[in-house]
């Protein structure tokens, strides 16, 4: 059984935890505020925004919230079964990298 450690003892040992969490209805808040705007406005409608979340620190995507109509190409580590769907159900892409 392993040994639970307080995030005291993580941070003292310098260990860096590679699991850090971000739910769903917060990925536009990734995007740049201009980008994003011009997405939302309908400006921009022959790319999908790509969201990268390795180089942003995140590795999993957790199904929590909404995100507007606008297909979305995401890029994470991890994603949970509900936010595959979520992504996929307005027409967006989502690509496991290692």
């Amino acid at each position: 059984m392993k040994e639970k450690k307080s995030i005291t003892e993580i941070l003292l040992r310098g260990t860096i935890i590679a699991d850090l969490r971000l739910f769903f209805s917060q990925l536009w808040s990734l995007v740049p505020a201009e980008q994003r705007d011009a997405y939302l406005s309908g400006q921009k409608t022959d790319v999908a925004p790509v969201i990268d979340l390795l180089p942003l620190g995140f590795s999993k995507v957790l199904g929590k919230g909404r995100l507007p109509q606008i297909p979305v190409v995401v890029r994470a580590r991890y994603v949970s079964r509900d936010a595959e769907e979520k992504i996929k159900a307005v027409g967006g892409v989502v690509e496991l990298v290692a």
